[in-house]
């Protein structure tokens, strides 16, 4: 099992705490604009040393998820979706899905305390989207591949 990330790299502590208020933030950087997210002490677009925090909406799009069936860790048991969102200022974060979330629904970052110091990163569905509303991108039907459902799942 993996063990939970290092609260406190002077990196990532800035992350953690804003994480803890409920917020999420990521690095943008003065010198080019490159938002960026997993922190790092300089840009990864032109190199420039200490990017900035920033607070971003945490709305996105899912860019790829699947329903996960067998058990990783004791404090996950399944079934639950996770899936990799792509948001709207550029970088992807992992997290937990809604059930019947498919590839390009429009989501939005939530966190939730699990009772740590490392809160866990939730997206639901963007107000008045979802499974059964419309989205931004929902691949059109059979579109094979792409749905990001589970095996034996028929495709929306």
């Amino acid at each position: 099992m993996t063990e939970p990330a290092d609260l406190h790299d002077p990196t990532t502590t800035e992350f953690w705490a804003a994480a803890r208020d409920g917020r999420l933030i990521v690095q943008c950087c003065a010198a080019c604009g490159h938002h960026q997210l997993y922190p790092r002490p300089f840009c990864m677009a032109c190199d420039s040393p200490k990017p900035a925090w920033a607070e971003c909406s945490g709305v996105g799009t899912v860019y790829s998820c699947v329903q996960v069936l067998l058990p990783v860790h004791e404090e996950l048991p399944p079934p639950y979706t996770s899936g990799l969102v792509e948001l709207e200022v550029g970088p992807r974060l992992l997290g937990r899905l809604p059930a019947g979330t498919v590839i390009g629904d429009r989501v939005v970052a939530r966190w939730r305390p699990d009772g740590t110091e490392r809160p866990i990163l939730y997206f639901d569905h963007v107000s008045g989207e979802g499974a059964d509303g419309p989205v931004g991108r929902r691949p059109a039907a059979g579109s094979a591949g792409r749905t990001g459902t589970a095996a034996g799942e028929a495709a929306s």
